[in-house]
């Protein structure tokens, strides 16, 4: 398996650092000599090519949130975008992706977030077009603000 550790400074106060987890190379299990029944759970579950999460989801301004944004691997992989939206802030940043053997996991911070609610969407890219995306809500709120 090969192992990537990259780390990028962004513009405007956003580091990102991507780093696939030390994995140990292990010897292929025997094939089952009965094939395998899959339980009703394992069928509903939808088959996510990105995963996103985020911490917090509710931070004082000016805030800082840190994401944690895991990518299937996959041969077509190109391109991670990360947009970070609101009513008055705006960042999107590319990450390339060299297929399957791009970093798995990517570490994304953002500093001094003026107050307001966000969204964050995570999209990968393959050579056809976007091959998943994810959204997640976040706020950050000035002092005395309970909402």
């Amino acid at each position: 398996m090969k192992h990537v550790v990259a780390k990028v400074i962004l513009s405007a106060g956003c580091i990102a650092s991507s780093a696939a987890l030390a994995a140990a190379k292990t010897p292929s299990a025997p094939l089952p000599t009965k094939p395998a029944t899959l339980t009703k759970p394992a069928l509903e579950q939808p088959d996510h090519d990105v995963e996103l999460r985020l911490a917090p989801r509710f931070a004082p301004a000016p805030g800082t949130v840190h994401s944690t944004i895991r990518v299937k691997p996959h041969p077509d992989n190109r391109v991670l975008r990360v947009v970070v939206d609101s009513d008055r802030y705006y960042r999107s940043s590319d990450i390339e992706l060299d297929g399957a053997g791009a970093a798995r996991t990517h570490f994304l911070v953002w500093d001094a977030l003026p107050e307001g609610a966000y969204t964050i969407t995570v999209t990968v890219y393959g050579i056809a077009g976007q091959r998943g995306q994810e959204s997640a809500p976040f706020e950050v709120r000035g002092v005395g603000t309970t909402r």
